[in-house]
């Protein structure tokens, strides 16, 4: 099934326009043949202790 492009190849577009426009992000990435998959990052967790004196004193 074809689909109306979204853009239009006659206009010249800044990173900003994209973040304007009032297409949703899958839609626009699909004009260029990407995809969007949202996933939670997968952080690894740190087994050293924290400098808590250095904490407070940065705040002081």
């Amino acid at each position: 099934m074809s689909r109306t492009p979204l853009l239009n190849p006659n206009q010249s577009y800044t990173f900003r326009s994209y973040f304007e426009m009032s297409y949703e992000p899958k839609d626009i990435l699909a004009e260029f043949n990407y995809s969007l998959k949202r996933t939670s990052p997968n952080l690894e967790q740190s087994t050293r202790g924290l400098n808590r004196h250095f904490l407070i004193l940065s705040f002081l």
